[in-house]
């Protein structure tokens, strides 16, 4: 499974199901052995309260790789919140993807997957996502488009120059994609 940093991140996904909401992916699943940390942001770590319950979240970006790397491992269910239509991940994996290990007891690690992560980092020339607390002004702007949005929010570039964010409502993650030209 890699080595991530935080054992605890690291047995929390590897043990718990992560709940799919509305997307295509819904009921599909992968198995846990397949997803390792990513070759060149593994280590990276950002930490934001999207909850709303005082501690930070911690999110990882990782890599889902075309097999398991050593099979059995528990099944991990897949949520693509920015395109809930979408394909789903195919037994090729995804070269990036984004776990975020929930602070609350008890709470499923949730494995995010989409292009656009991919393209995010491409933008932002590193880290795909960058953290916004829920009090700046970022995330007031955000809010102004997306108002269920309570706690701090992930930030992520668009090529067309637009920032979105990954937010947490209420039993899920989703995408605000704000009312705004390039």
């Amino acid at each position: 499974m890699g080595s991530f940093a935080n054992a605890g991140h690291r047995a929390a996904l590897a043990a718990l199901l992560l709940a799919g909401g509305a997307s295509a992916d819904a009921g599909r699943s992968v198995d846990a052995s397949r997803i390792v940390p990513h070759p060149r942001l593994g280590r990276l770590v950002v930490k934001a309260d999207l909850t709303g319950d005082g501690k930070p979240e911690q999110v990882r970006v990782v890599r889902v790789l075309p097999r398991p790397a050593k099979g059995g491992g528990a099944q991990v269910r897949l949520a693509n919140p920015w395109n809930p239509e979408d394909e789903p991940m195919g037994k090729g994996g995804a070269a990036m993807a984004l776990s975020i290990a929930d602070s609350r007891p008890g709470a499923p690690v949730w494995l995010l997957h989409s292009d656009y992560i991919r393209l995010s980092a491409e933008v932002m020339e590193g880290a795909p996502v960058r953290a916004a607390a829920h009090r700046s002004r970022t995330v007031r702007d955000f809010r102004r488009d997306c108002p269920a949005i309570r706690g701090d929010v992930l930030v992520m570039a668009t090529p067309a120059g637009i920032d979105i964010a990954v937010y947490w409502a209420r039993d899920h993650y989703a995408v605000c994609w704000p009312n705004e030209e390039p």
